[in-house]
């Protein structure tokens, strides 16, 4: 068979079968597609936004795997195009304004293109398309009725963003091929030679382009349309404005306090003056003279200043300069000359750039976010940037510093906040508590911003980084005992800074002849430990290893492979300092020293991150992935909630040395095992894919006895890799995991009962979370009930003082969440009650609460609709901003 080569019209062997062109793209995945769609209608009463944007998401997933491929050329290529084209002479004619003005009744295109002077035999073949498109409703012969969505078009915000986006631009996207072809098909970044220029033949901007038009009006009504319905960034939800702008700001009426760069008409500081009214200092508002110019009304709190950011800035030291959507409508190049300008004007430990931007996902990115970077590209030769692009631009090339990235949620621009860089200032990481950084006025910013993670693909700068790094960071300063014992006075000591040689292997080099007696003489670590420290990595041998292992005894591994290594790490002794202190406080209790010890805690886990931070780019990689996990588990068990990815840290770390492959050795094999359980599950509770992955791992903690145990926590993040998924191949894939759970791990008749049940209790836990990822072929609703009710019986079979309840946070969790009987949920609470009780963990009582809040969610769902589909991690991540305690 052959076919026509529309470019050359020479003949070419066709590759497809033409047939396939007039057949439903995906009808398998209907059926599934109808459940989910089914289940999500329930959950839009509790969910919000976020169940809105899923079924929507779901809707027109079902509408593609309708269509056949002939059907959606033709909708791209006449449908929409056609759709435009009455859209935007809506808007021009003014149509959609008189069809608002006249309510929601039918209106007959007679009466409407006299009122509007245009020719009704024109009108009539335009609103026929509208409303065979759903635009608007046929309601007789040119007779339509307007719908939300037509009366919305009625507004500047929504009608003006037609003619400045498609009939201003559009040209722009459609002819992108032939000018990305005339450039040999590469990513462009010349600000000078964009898609636009050369499909209108300009060597404007898109901003002059608009004004020479006479459509920079327009454009700014589609910027605040643009904003409607997001989270504002000065929403205390979002950004604590109170804590990190206003207290510490300049109080003089004069002084300026928030600066609003490139900020339009000012949409974003008059929000900010409404939601903040009472904020010190004056509130600035400067764009170009022309756009300035375009004002009709502004709040007298806010300061109109015409201003071209790519000039020197006026106003110096303000407390905040704000950018909002500016830096991505231009390449790395011209952003390196707009933030040179900022930067120039801040003032050093005093002001602040906030960055209101896109900040792209690796994976899983947000339909908007992922069209808005193509209106970059193709207007801009611009891009919507990954945390990778941020980090590069303002680090790398502006020289700021990243303090923090405040997320916004799917398809919402985030908040990146940036100050000017430390100059000349080095914590001395041989005394981190000296108290220079207190009078300096310096914040410990954590070891994943001075450095930053450096995965295998960007071992060039590692080198470049090392080299800056002073000479006497590898001399080892003298430790300093502090020789007193009482809570209050106690610091972490210093420590020897001088990195173990980076062996290239990832084992621990552990000498095992020297595990016993430092399991037994924790003060082996350093004659000059103080009488306080050594007592706290005493209460981690003694007591605290015990209860965050599944294995009990001399074979605990975090004694065997963790302890010998303290030694060489002084960041690995503090994070477990840190730990032993927060353990001490909870069980002293209110009023008898919890307080220090809490303290102390504190203090202990900056001199962790500060260590960290100086040594992670040379010492031994176990060293440092041993220190970030305890990190990990310190945020997990004792809710410090550092905001720092650690197991994207532990990831780079891994792949930095090889990937997990190369870590070889029964201590690196702990390390490796132990980051699987915990990347699996927070990809639960992240309700996203795990960060690893890991094939062929070890036993969860070294342990062969947990090897069936470790193969189902392999299915659980099968299941994670499964979110947001559908179609015949993620039916077969879910379809199988069922199969195996169901006949792959029955229980063993001479195994140890309490690992046993702890795996019967995984089994159907991981079916409950199957069934919220996908659904079978049944009509029946899944069996999530029955499975739970299963799993809670495994778990009480499990003696509360059983080292194996360290791993049962996770049943525990989603068995509690989806029972529904009082008397099982009662059970629930008591089991909680019993390990913490037995083990003293804050996250057992946060765990108890997040689950009451899920059982009002679900239970507020069942009495209105009579069914749920409540997503447990979800209700915490929404109402929360954080994720569930699952270990």
């Amino acid at each position: 068979m052959t076919a026509t080569n529309g470019a050359d019209e020479t003949k070419a062997e066709a590759v497809v079968d033409v047939s396939i062109a007039t057949q439903p793209n995906d009808l398998d995945a209907i059926s599934g597609l109808l459940k989910d769609i089914t289940a999500g209608v329930g959950a839009l009463s509790s969910g919000g936004d976020e169940a809105r944007h899923e079924l929507l998401i779901k809707a027109r997933t079902m509408v593609q795997a309708l269509e056949s491929p002939r059907e959606t050329m033709i909708k791209h290529c006449w449908g929409q195009t056609g759709a435009l084209a009455g859209l935007n002479f809506g808007v021009d004619s003014g149509l959609w304004r008189l069809m608002a003005k006249n309510g929601d009744r039918p209106q007959k295109v007679g009466e409407l293109a006299e009122s509007l002077g245009v020719d009704s035999v024109l009108l009539s073949r335009l609103m026929r398309h509208l409303g065979a498109m759903g635009y608007i409703k046929e309601t007789g012969l040119d007779e339509y009725r307007p719908t939300n969505f037509s009366t919305s078009m009625s507004l500047p915000m929504i009608g003006d963003g037609y003619i400045a986006m498609t009939s201003c631009t559009g040209a722009a996207p459609l002819k992108f091929h032939e000018y990305s072809r005339k450039r040999g098909f590469k990513n462009p970044n010349d600000a000078r030679d964009t898609a636009l220029m050369y499909a209108y033949n300009t060597e404007m901007d898109m901003f002059a382009w608009q004004q020479h038009l006479g459509y920079g009006t327009h454009f700014n009504h589609h910027m605040s349309s643009y904003r409607q319905g997001r989270v504002p960034w000065s929403t205390p939800s979002f950004y604590p404005v109170n804590e990190r702008l206003i207290a510490g700001a300049d109080q003089s009426p004069e002084a300026p306090f928030l600066v609003d760069i490139g900020g339009s008409i000012g949409h974003d500081i008059v929000e900010f003056h409404r939601m903040h009214p009472e904020t010190p200092g004056k509130l600035i508002l400067q764009d170009l003279p022309v756009v300035i110019g375009q004002i009709k009304e502004l709040d007298p709190a806010v300061t109109p200043m015409g201003h071209d950011f790519l000039t020197e800035q006026p106003v110096k030291g303000a407390r905040a300069y704000y950018m909002h959507s500016c830096l991505h409508d231009w390449p790395d190049e011209v952003c390196a000359k707009i933030l040179a300008q900022i930067k120039g004007a801040m003032r050093p430990g005093y002001s602040r750039l906030l960055i209101n931007e896109n900040v792209i996902p690796s994976t899983g990115a947000y339909w908007e976010t992922s069209a808005l970077d193509i209106v970059m590209l193709t207007l801009f030769s611009s891009k919507e940037r990954t945390e990778n692009d941020w980090y590069n631009l303002l680090e790398t090339i502006a020289g700021l510093k990243i303090v923090r990235i405040w997320s916004g949620g799917k398809g919402v621009e985030s908040l990146i906040e940036v100050e000017l860089p430390d100059e000349g200032y080095k914590c001395d990481e041989a005394k981190p508590h000296c108290g220079r950084c207190v009078r300096l006025g310096k914040t410990c910013q954590g070891y994943g911003l001075r450095v930053r993670w450096k995965t295998a693909d960007s071992s060039a700068d590692a080198g470049r980084i090392m080299k800056k790094r002073s000479p006497r960071s590898k001399v080892g300063a003298k430790p300093l005992a502090t020789g007193s014992s009482s809570w209050s006075s106690s610091s972490p000591e210093g420590a020897p800074t001088t990195p173990s040689s980076a062996s290239g292997s990832s084992g621990t080099g552990t000498d095992p002849s020297r595990s016993s007696s430092l399991m037994r003489n924790p003060s082996y670590v350093s004659p000059d430990i103080s009488p306080m420290n050594r007592y706290l990595l005493h209460h981690w041998t003694g007591s605290l290893a015990g209860v965050i292992s599944m294995a009990s005894g001399a074979q605990n591994p975090f004694l065997v492979h963790l302890t010998p290594m303290m030694h060489r790490s002084p960041a690995l002794r503090f994070s477990i300092s840190s730990m032993a202190a927060g353990h001490l406080a909870v069980l002293r209790g209110p009023g008898d020293g919890d307080e220090a010890l809490r303290t102390l805690s504190s203090r202990h886990m900056l001199a962790a991150v500060s260590s960290l931070r100086a040594s992670i780019e040379t010492e031994d990689p176990a060293l440092s992935l041993a220190t970030i996990l305890m990190l990990q588990i310190s945020d997990r068990l004792f809710n410090t909630d550092s905001r720092i990815d650690h197991l994207a840290g532990a990831r780079a770390v891994i792949l930095r040395s090889g990937g997990p492959r190369t870590w070889t050795g029964d201590g690196a094999q702990f390390l490796l095992s132990l980051c699987f359980y915990h990347d699996v599950m927070s990809s639960i509770s992240r309700t996203s894919r795990p960060l690893l992955s890991m094939t062929n791992v070890a036993p969860l903690e070294g342990l062969p006895s947990l090897a069936k145990l470790t193969a189902l926590v392999s299915v659980v993040s099968a299941i994670s890799k499964m979110q947001g998924q559908s179609g015949e191949a993620h039916q077969r894939r879910g379809a199988a995991i069922r199969r195996d759970l169901d006949s792959g791990f029955g229980i063993a008749a001479d195994g140890d009962p309490a690992i046993e049940h702890t795996i019967q209790a995984y089994r159907h836990a991981a079916i409950i979370y199957l069934y919220r990822v996908w659904s079978d072929d049944s009509t029946t609703l899944p069996p999530k009930p029955f499975h739970a009710e299963r799993c809670i019986h495994h778990l009480l079979q499990v003696p509360v003082a059983s080292s194996f309840v360290s791993a049962h946070a996770w049943p525990l969790w989603t068995a509690g969440c989806e029972s529904v009987d009082p008397y099982l949920r009662q059970l629930v609470l008591e089991r909680l009650k019993a390990m913490y009780r037995n083990r003293h963990l804050p996250s057992l009582g946060r765990v108890q609460r997040d689950m009451e809040e899920v059982w009002v969610a679900k239970d507020t769902q069942r009495l209105q609709f009579g069914t749920e589909n409540v997503d447990c991690c979800k209700v915490i991540l929404n109402n929360r901003h954080r994720e569930a305690d699952l270990v």
